[in-house]
This record gives C-alpha cells, structure tokens and sequence, in this order.
C-alpha cells in the first residue's frame, strides 16, 4: 500500500473496527464491512463508530496531509488558490457580481417605475445576502467557530456598506436622469 494513498487511513479504519465488540455482537462480527448487492462497502455502524467520527479522522488525516505537503514546498493555501479571501476582497466579489445583476432585473421588470425598480432589485439583494449568510453561518459556527463566524460578519458588514453606496448612487443616477429630462 502507498502510504500517500489515503489507503492507509482505510486499513486502519478496518483494524480498529473489527476490533471494537459491542453488547449484541460477537468481537469477530463486530465492525464488520460487507459487500451488498455490488455496491460498495458499506459500514456497520453498531460499533460505536459513527460516520462523524469517521468523517473526522478523514478530514484530519487528509487535512494534515494536504496542509504537510503545501508546508514542505513554502505555500500558504490561500495563495495557492490566487484568491484573497479577506473580508474586503470577498464582499468586493459578491456586491459586484450582485449589483451587475441590475440590467437583467430590470429588462424583466420593464413595468415597474425606476424608484420602485431599485427598491425592489435592492430588496432582492439584501434578502438574498442576509438569508445566505444566515444559512452559512449556522454551518461555520457549528464546524468553525467563532474567529470564523467573526470574519463573516465583517464581510457582510462590508456587503451592506457597498450596497449602501451602489444603490445611493443608482438613486442619484436616476435623479438626476429625471432631472435632466
């Protein structure tokens, strides 16, 4: 076995569950991995072990594996994707990839006023962003926490403030077409 295969991971897997008896299963029986149907293996979860656990020892192992390997050649990860994902950066890419949304709300809503226009389309934005972000927050609190959860915020916080700034100009934009008509 390569041991950079990941295969490793598995074969430990397997020892450790064929030796974890239970109260209703023979040690022999225990743990068990078994062929179904052709499908692949499948685990038998009476052990104790759960697929969290699991899961854990996965992402952990691999994790450490990944973050090894990008140590060893002098890369931080984030780098390596070419993205920054600071706060700023990341809310600069969500209200400009939103707010250039504009045009094609409005072609599909040609009967509504420009005032009502805007109100609608920023409506839409900001419930889009804050039901997301609720949703995601609930999942990096839970697996994150709270530095995590932090940096959300902050981005968010910055999202609001941009759509403050885009829609404040919109509304000068349309003022001022209105103006000069």
């Amino acid at each position: 076995m390569n041991p950079s295969s990941g295969a490793t991971g598995v074969a430990q897997y397997r020892a450790l569950a064929k030796t974890r008896p239970t109260a209703h299963k023979p040690a022999a029986q225990a743990g068990s991995l078994a062929r179904t149907r052709g499908k692949a293996d499948t685990i038998d979860l009476s052990t104790g072990l759960t697929l969290e656990k699991i899961q854990d020892y996965l992402k952990s192992a691999i994790g450490e594996k990944v973050a090894g390997l990008f140590a060893e050649a002098g890369i931080e990860p984030a780098d390596a994707a070419g993205v920054d994902f600071s706060p700023e950066a990341t809310a600069d890419r969500i209200v400009e990839f939103s707010t250039g949304l504009f045009e094609v709300y409005k072609a599909q809503n040609r009967d509504l006023g420009e005032e009502e226009l805007i109100d609608k389309f920023e409506a839409t934005l900001r419930g889009a962003v804050d039901q997301g972000a609720g949703e995601a927050f609930a999942i990096i609190g839970a697996t994150l926490g709270e530095d995590a959860l932090s940096i959300g915020h902050q981005t968010i916080d910055l999202v609001h403030s941009k759509y403050d700034d885009f829609f404040a100009r919109l509304r000068g934009e349309q003022t001022g077409e209105a103006e000069a008509a």
